[in-house]
């Protein structure tokens, strides 16, 4: 069978004017708007229906293309942006814009926009990454521009990201393993980094710093020792590289919490082979923080103290030791005592000589 065409004219007012053409092909193909079709329904120029327009694939090829299960394949020959409209009418009129765009961003965009013309959401067609509101980047998996926020809300079960953490609405992970997972927050002028390290500090540490690196809150993932501008220890719970201000140091003393409880006697000659001295201290401590170098101190030698009492002395996985200073008022209690009990001893035999030579 030949091709065949025919046209459909319609008439205004004496002229003829064509609407358009027809044609039918001996593949039965049909074409509307062009004699040489190459599907089974091909249409050059724009397509209106007041009622219900459907197209149904199948499970071999689309209706335009070979890619199985295609249901519709929109195409510009000449190269340029490919787009549908959305629009409702109702609720004062709604219009959703979507399709590519080849020649934008490089790699070109799809693009889900309204009606004037906003981007919501777009995506590199190449390396599929996706833009919020602007732009997508080559760096980044999703972009959001402008200044709305990012909501996850959990649903009391499974997280976004995980499938075995209850309640977890926000799950970040890094594929690679042994690499670390960060989070930034930044402003124009100020920028914090939250995240994990697995490698560093044996366990691997959390941790939040600035851009410039100082790590103000570190804490040890495995152990759970914390530190605030220094290195987690595992000789303390806290490790704290600066002062600390407060308005008290409360310690658990408890009897009822106390088993194995023994006086402590004789405590003043110990003490009396410690010595106090001023000093200044060095830059840096081996676990990470600064020490006050530029202010004179006073204190104790850690290793005089542990020579008399080892119970007030730790020492750090560098070897590097501390003095529990709030453990030696008990000490010092007991000293006092002690010397009191000196001094009531030697008032007596005072008392006692003063009396044998009035007796005399």
């Amino acid at each position: 069978m030949k091709n065949f065409a025919f046209t459909i004219i319609k008439v205004s007012s004496v002229l003829f004017s064509t609407v358009f053409t027809i044609s039918y092909s001996h593949a039965q193909n049909v074409g509307i708007g062009t004699t040489t079709p190459t599907q089974k329904l091909e249409v050059v120029g724009a397509v209106k229906s007041d009622s219900l327009l459907v197209i149904k694939g199948t499970s071999a090829a689309g209706v335009f293309g070979s890619s199985p299960n295609i249901h519709v394949d929109l195409e510009n020959p000449n190269g340029g942006s490919v787009v549908q409209r959305l629009f409702s009418s109702g609720n004062g009129g709604k219009e959703i814009i979507m399709g590519i765009n080849p020649t934008a961003n490089t790699n070109g965009i799809f693009l889900l926009s309204n009606g004037s013309g906003s981007n919501f959401f777009l995506m590199d067609p190449v390396n599929g990454n996706f833009g919020l509101g602007g732009m997508p980047t080559a760096t980044d998996r999703l972009s959001v521009n402008g200044n709305q926020g990012i909501g996850i809300a959990g649903a009391g079960g499974p997280g976004v990201f995980g499938t075995n953490t209850a309640n977890t609405a926000l799950h970040l992970t890094n594929s690679n393993s042994g690499n670390s997972v960060i989070q930034t927050f930044s402003t124009s002028s100020k920028e914090i980094i939250m995240g994990i390290n697995p490698t560093y500090n044996t366990n691997g540490i959390f941790l939040i710093s600035n851009a410039s690196g100082n790590n103000y809150f570190v804490m040890d993932a495995v152990s759970g020792e914390v530190a605030i501008s220094a290195t987690p220890s595992t000789a303390n719970k806290l490790t704290v590289g600066g002062s600390i201000g407060a308005t008290a140091f409360n310690v658990t003393s408890d009897a009822r919490l106390k088993t194995n409880i023994l006086p402590v006697t004789h405590v003043l000659g110990q003490l009396m082979s410690l010595n106090a001295y001023t000093y200044n201290f060095v830059k840096t401590h081996p676990s990470g923080f600064s020490l006050p170098t530029d202010k004179r101190q006073i204190g104790v030698m850690a290793q005089e103290v542990e020579a008399q009492f080892p119970e007030l002395v730790t020492t750090d996985a560098n070897g590097y030791k501390a003095v529990d200073y709030t453990k030696l008022s008990a000490l010092l209690l007991q000293a006092m005592k002690e010397q009191q009990q000196d001094i009531d001893e030697l008032k007596k035999m005072v008392i006692e000589l003063k009396n044998s030579k009035k007796g005399n």
